[in-house]
């Protein structure tokens, strides 16, 4: 009863703190995110006007997502403290995993900032917008990912810059007491922006793959007395494709496979020179001894020289935890589901969309899990941990037990309605999306062989 009482204080703390870091539209806010896990369909923002939850007119949601404002700061802190009551260790770690998630908005040409983004499903680039998240993964055979970050990738950047941004913001807030940390990423942020962000760090560390091209550099010689040149900042050549012997190698278990592991030590990318690590191949076996893969993984780590080779390729396998993180939350929180013209209320409806989620996962240890007669046995033991989908389904009847933590809402009268002399508005501007290479602002077309400046 005690862990109970606990944990429903620490609930509704955190509703208290995350209230108060909206600068604008609060109760708005609020009430928005209050509602998300209580609907069955998210068809849209406006749905989210439906449960009793939501004691505004359906109108406030559109002005609270336009309008609202966040602390992103105050929130960032509040949404720290929150995890480390649910996170586990892994390796003596905390796990962080960053990804991009793709909104795409081809016939949104009234919204600005969109820029082109490779669809695999069209085969083509799209317009639309991406969103970087990075989130801790609370614990192995778990599908729970604490989203920290929620930030839009703007027109002409890149993924791996807002990445960059979001690590040094988790430096930050980092203390002396709290555990060493790792953040993994897949290939496509082993680019200078990102790595650069891991120089100097001395409790956070990066797992990053590396796609089967790479090339890396030993440490340079050291400089003698007839170099009259400047001292060379990289050595020789270790190509992925073709690698010299390893400096280590051994063979090990992880799950229910064998695995070889080779280690390269005191490697770096010529674009980032400053970052200094380990370079480690994980080839998957058969019964046999031969490959189990056509590609082994490939694996750059910043970290001490120490760590545990096996734990490592558990901790870089952790970060597909996120990817189940995305499609529950596309699936059953309508991260997708809001169609809008202004980027400000996209934003708004991310957060909304990754507050809902905390509810679910604060509330884990508080709903009681409604079970179906086709359920196995296996989900249906109590000692199991629930999943994100049971929470959601438990909590429409859990919900009831919450207090407010907004203002009622006040009638402010009739509206005054059109000013005279009001004209109908002219339509909006069209904004044609941003391709790759471009800035913002600056647009040229070439014409009749002669380049404009749009």
């Amino acid at each position: 009863m005690a862990e109970v009482e606990v944990s429903l204080a620490r609930l509704a703390t955190f509703r208290c703190q995350v209230h108060a870091s909206f600068v604008l539209r609060a109760d708005v806010l609020t009430e928005l995110y209050h509602s998300l896990p209580l609907l069955s369909r998210i068809g849209g923002a406006v749905h989210a006007s439906l449960p009793a939850t939501f004691r505004r007119r359906f109108s406030s949601i559109y002005d609270g997502l336009r309008s609202g404002r966040i602390c992103r700061k105050a929130l960032r802190r509040v949404l720290y403290r929150a995890q480390h009551t649910q996170a586990e260790l892994v390796g003596g770690y905390a796990v962080y995993a960053v990804d991009v998630t793709a909104v795409l908005r081809p016939d949104a040409e009234t919204m600005p900032e969109r820029s082109h983004i490779y669809s695999v499903a069209h085969g083509v680039g799209r317009p639309g917008f991406q969103y970087s998240f990075l989130g801790r993964v609370l614990r192995e055979g778990s599908s729970w990912v604490a989203p920290l970050e929620v930030d839009r990738v703007p027109a002409g950047g890149s993924p791996s810059e807002v990445a960059a941004g979001q690590v040094q913001h988790l430096a930050a807030m980092t203390t002396d007491d709290d555990p060493e940390q790792i953040v993994t990423a897949d290939s496509n942020y082993a680019t200078r922006a990102f790595l650069n962000a891991f120089v100097g760090l001395k409790r956070i560390f990066v797992l990053v793959r590396l796609k089967n091209r790479r090339v890396l550099h030993r440490e340079p010689p050291m400089p003698t007395a007839a170099m009259v040149k400047r001292h060379r900042k990289h050595g020789p050549k270790v190509h992925l494709q073709a690698p010299p012997a390893p400096d280590r190698v051994f063979e090990t278990t992880i799950g229910k496979h064998a695995v070889r592991i080779g280690v390269w030590l005191k490697l770096h990318f010529a674009d980032a020179p400053d970052l200094v690590g380990m370079l480690i191949r994980a080839e998957y076996l058969r019964p046999d001894g031969t490959p189990r893969f056509k590609r082994p993984l490939w694996l750059f780590w910043s970290g001490p020289e120490t760590a545990v080779l096996e734990d490592l390729v558990r901790i870089y396998h952790l970060r597909y935890m996120i990817e189940h993180f995305f499609r529950f939350l596309k699936q059953h929180l309508g991260l997708l589901a809001m169609q809008v013209t202004k980027p400000v209320s996209q934003d708004n409806w991310f957060w909304s969309v990754a507050l809902a989620y905390w509810l679910l996962l604060l509330g884990r240890e508080l709903v009681q899990a409604e079970h179906r007669p086709w359920d196995p046995a296996a989900r249906r033991n109590p000692a199991r941990p629930l999943t994100p989908g049971q929470v959601l389904q438990a909590w429409g009847a859990f919900s009831h037990c919450l207090s407010e933590v907004t203002e009622s809402p006040r009638r402010w009268g009739k509206a005054p309605g059109r000013a005279s002399g009001y004209k109908e508005p002219q339509p909006r501007e069209r904004h044609p999306a941003l391709k790759k290479g471009e800035s913002r602002g600056v647009r040229w077309r070439k014409l009749r062989g002669m380049t404009i400046r749009l």
